[in-house]
């Protein structure tokens, strides 16, 4: 007589991951690789995002204690997300002249959405990120506008690593440099701590 012996499938690494992963995060750097940059238009450049964007309190958010929420996975079949905000100028062309100016002084948040699962033995397997909307068009006394075209010329996001609670990712950003009067394509790297597991 042939034997078979049914179990439960063990998922106690997939857990011990997900708990360790999921939860609120906060940005503790953001730094601009590359030259230095004037992203808020005060005449000063900098490499360091958190100068940048001091006095836009919108983009500045984007790098607060809500930075990054990720959702934990209990099983292999299921996935969790990685959502994360990051700072954006919210920037306004006017289409009939290429004038470019701020839509709103105080800056604006994207989002990317990144998921993930985890494999039997505890390895995370990241996916494609989402991308992030597109800018807002309207018309005001017969002149186009488009509000957050800095939105458009954002690529994807790179989890360079995680361990002890804390990511790196790598961005790839384009900023309009005010001291250059041209947009300027490079990377930011973004340091997340986790502040507190999430409440369901």
């Amino acid at each position: 007589t042939l034997l078979v012996a049914c179990g439960k499938e063990d998922f106690s690494k997939v857990i011990e991951t997900s708990s360790k992963m999921e939860g609120r995060y906060e940005c503790v750097s953001a730094l601009w690789y590359g030259r230095p940059v004037d992203l808020n238009n005060d005449g000063v450049s900098s490499n360091d995002l958190f100068d940048e964007f001091d006095h836009m309190s919108n983009s500045l958010s984007a790098l607060g204690s809500q930075a990054m929420v990720i959702t934990g996975v209990e099983d292999t079949e299921h996935e969790g997300r990685v959502s994360i905000s990051f700072p954006m100028q919210y920037i306004r062309e006017n289409k009939s002249d290429g004038h470019l100016s701020f839509a709103n002084p105080l800056g604006g948040t994207a989002w990317y959405e990144i998921s993930y699962t985890i494999d039997k033995d505890g390895k995370v397997i990241w996916q494609e990120p989402t991308s992030i909307s597109d800018p807002e068009q309207y018309v005001i006394d017969d002149v186009h506008y488009r509000d957050g075209i800095d939105y458009l010329r954002t690529g994807r996001a790179d989890v360079q690593y995680f361990i002890d609670g804390q990511f790196v990712i790598i961005f790839d950003l384009t900023y309009y440099d005010w001291s250059s009067s041209s947009w300027i394509a490079g990377k930011v790297e973004m340091r997340y701590r986790r502040r507190a597991p999430l409440m369901y």
